[in-house]
């Protein structure tokens, strides 16, 4: 078999981009390359990112797929799980100390889009990675209490050292002060096997 032109033979690379992926509008995940990064992979549903922010809306229809479920919780007014928290089935609301991590100004569930809006549904937007699992803990709206992000960043170490496969804390916002109690818990998370993001 003999070429009747030589030419360079180059290295082609297939792209999985969904059908719910807008590049214009998702310029961010197209600053990051996500669409080369989907090539290897897109997530996993064993995997869980802990979102501290003003909660998440899981019945959002782009999010509610990729909610975590405490499987060691039932909605029966108990602790189940003996961590203290009574029916903490999709995480905590820190800022108001119940079970409802309910967003109150949609900034988390913004955030939680990024993360692991589910890709490939032709709905709405895609995260960089689609199915991922997503923990909210809400730790204020405006503002974010650093009692409350000491306790959410203690309550996913807690949960990674009892088996919730959480690989991430998620943590969008900023301050200007340093506070050693806060980066104990960070510390702490670390040590837990969980990446800090900020």
């Amino acid at each position: 078999f003999q070429l009747a032109n030589a030419s360079s033979d180059y290295l082609q690379f297939s792209q999985t981009v969904p059908n719910d992926y807008d590049a214009r509008s998702l310029w961010g995940l197209e600053k990051i390359q996500a669409p080369i990064g989907w090539s290897v992979t897109t997530g996993a549903s064993t995997l869980v990112a802990g979102v501290l922010d003003s909660g998440i809306d899981w019945h959002h229809p782009d999010l509610v797929a990729n909610i975590w479920t405490n499987a060691g919780e039932l909605a029966n007014g108990r602790d189940d799980d003996g961590n203290g928290l009574v029916d903490d089935l999709h995480g905590w609301d820190f800022a108001s100390g119940d079970n409802d991590p309910s967003d109150e100004n949609s900034h988390g569930t913004h955030v939680a889009g990024i993360i692991g809006g589910a890709g490939n549904n032709g709905a709405g937007i895609v995260g960089v990675a689609w199915q991922v699992k997503l923990l909210g803990v809400r730790c204020g709206d405006q503002s974010l209490s650093t009692s409350a992000v000491i306790q959410a960043m203690d309550y996913l170490s807690d949960l990674r050292r009892n088996g919730v496969p959480i690989v991430v804390a998620n943590n969008s916002y900023s301050s200007t002060s340093y506070i050693s109690t806060q980066r104990d818990s960070i510390v702490r998370a670390r040590d837990a096997g969980i990446l800090f993001v900020a």
